[in-house]
């Protein structure tokens, strides 16, 4: 881990990610928010000189989801751990992520103190990033439809129809 965490937040509730840069404060981390999961990957898709020590993200926002992000960023070859929140934590929900490396499942509502000793505990002993160069060689994201024919291969969401080069 670098002397200063880095951490990515995303959540579509503005007062989440207030609360979530204020607890993280004593951390000492740089944080980059995103409002939504198209906004998330953009801002990991951006990180090339910087790499996120952690991305804490909501399942539930916005195409695509939380859950969706991961599955993206893992078939990029993105391995900085995932914390998931959500209020809604089903029996499948946990079965996915047990199956998924580096993902760590709070469920909301989120108390301060164990809060950030979970997070604490996230940012301890990660794996650098593999294949960062196969997720950073593509440009950004665009947001206009139909802009899977840029690219020669793309991972599709089957829920949301999100895209994201492969």
């Amino acid at each position: 881990m670098q002397a200063t965490p880095r951490i990515a937040i995303a959540d579509d509730d503005i007062d989440m990610r207030q609360w979530l840069q204020m607890a993280l404060q004593p951390l000492g981390a740089v944080i980059k928010e995103a409002q939504d999961g198209a906004d998330l990957l953009d801002v990991l898709a951006r990180a090339e000189e910087h790499p996120f020590d952690l991305v804490i993200t909501d399942v539930y926002m916005p195409m695509p989801s939380g859950m969706h992000v991961i599955a993206m960023a893992r078939t990029a070859g993105f391995t900085t751990p995932f914390v998931v929140i959500t209020s809604y934590a089903t029996d499948e929900l946990r079965a996915s992520l047990g199956r998924m490396d580096h993902t760590m499942l709070i469920e909301k509502p989120l108390k301060r103190a164990p809060f950030v000793t979970r997070v604490s505990r996230a940012l301890e002993g990660h794996p650098r990033r593999a294949g960062l160069d196969r997720l950073l060689a593509r440009p950004p994201i665009p947001r206009a439809a139909g802009f899977s024919r840029m690219y020669e291969r793309v991972a599709r969401c089957v829920s949301c129809d999100a895209r994201w080069p492969v």
